[in-house]
């Protein structure tokens, strides 16, 4: 089984593979199910980011990964 640091590190080369969530408002922060987890990060121009690792049953207030205005 792949852990949660693996899965990570697959989002160098394949940063788009999330999805993204509507709920956030925001096309560049995604969410990557690695059950019983999910990985919330932001794609930028040269990098990902990830903003937090969550447990999947955890609610998740956009708030808490950046407003709109965040860069």
């Amino acid at each position: 089984m792949r852990t949660v640091f693996e899965r990570v590190t697959t989002l160098r080369m394949h940063p788009e593979s999330g999805r993204m969530d509507p709920g956030f408002a925001r096309p560049e922060v995604r969410q990557l199910p690695h059950p019983p987890y999910r990985i919330v990060y932001r794609i930028d121009s040269q990098r990902v980011t990830v903003l937090t690792i969550r447990h999947g049953r955890q609610e998740l207030n956009p708030e808490e990964v950046g407003g709109e205005d965040t860069p």
